[in-house]
């Protein structure tokens, strides 16, 4: 979902965000209530729709007991308005600093934080503003800000234009991006997830894929948004086990993409009749 326009501000401007804003609202109820409805319908669990109560929480962000992915959507809304002015500090301030300053805080923070030094409450709202709080200064932020510095330095171009990548381009990326997810992986700590996201987005676009390859994550990424608010549906919620039939865990993988792509295109198409009725905005990747 790419809201910086680096260089310019109309990606920034609070008429462009109030309408990625408002667009990303109505695309996300459009999930909520079909969802609950075929919840109705299927009758397999009782949280979806559950009460009243449980809808309209799920619905305006109080409550992730419909689908436990949407734990991101209020962080989200409150990272995109922050936008400008996460944009005007990176573009101020020196990019290596800024790196430092932004690796150093979340790796001090989360030390804290892992040493029983972080903040708790008994209080509903005092919770979700704590919740707010440790998503926005932990790991989210400091992936955001990555992003931005990358486009600040052009780092993109200046990597591909070296003479170490041009002579063995793809061997070389596929092979880094390989081993450290690997090393992760062995690792399994959350601490070294922002670097690793870091590593692997800069690799991502270093890949040259080919024709078939890019009009195939182009592809995957029109439908990205749908994908990452459906597809607990179809393991942990309302159909549960069912993509777990298939046993094998590339057929597993494979399958869920497909069934979210395939309801992604009903959300989109409902989409279109409410928002754009003229059909130049079907895709929902923040262009």
């Amino acid at each position: 979902m790419r809201i910086i326009n680096w260089g310019g501000r109309d990606g920034l401007s609070k008429k462009r965000i109030c309408n990625r804003i408002i667009k990303f609202l109505i695309n996300f109820w459009i999930v909520c209530i079909l969802f609950a409805v075929i919840g109705v319908v299927a009758g397999t669990d009782q949280r979806v729709p559950g009460s009243w109560k449980d809808f309209f929480g799920n619905m305006f962000f109080i409550s992730t007991s419909y689908n436990g992915a949407w734990w991101y959507v209020d962080t989200y809304l409150i990272l995109v308005l922050l936008s400008p002015v996460l944009y005007k500090i990176t573009k101020k301030v020196n990019s290596i600093g800024m790196f430092l300053f932004v690796s150093g805080f979340y790796l001090i923070k989360y030390v804290l934080n892992h040493s029983g030094y972080g903040l708790s409450s008994e209080n509903q709202i005092s919770d979700w503003m704590i919740m707010q709080y440790n998503n926005l200064t932990g790991s989210v932020i400091t992936c955001y800000i990555f992003g931005m510095l990358c486009a600040k330095m052009q780092l993109f171009t200046k990597v591909k234009e070296s003479s170490f990548i041009q002579k063995g381009k793809n061997p070389v990326v596929l092979l880094v991006m390989l081993t450290i997810s690997i090393i992760t992986y062995c690792l399994q700590k959350a601490l070294i997830m922002p670097f690793y996201g870091l590593a692997v987005f800069v690799l991502f676009n270093l890949w040259e894929k080919g024709k078939i390859a890019e009009k195939i994550w182009l592809f995957l990424g029109k439908h990205s948004t749908n994908i990452w608010l459906t597809h607990m549906f179809f393991y942990l919620y309302i159909f549960i086990g069912a993509i777990q039939r298939l046993q094998y865990p590339v057929l597993m993988f494979g399958g869920m993409i497909a069934v979210c792509v395939a309801v992604s295109v009903v959300i989109l198409k409902l989409h279109e009749i409410i928002c754009d009725r003229k059909g130049k905005n079907r895709s929902f990747a923040w262009n």
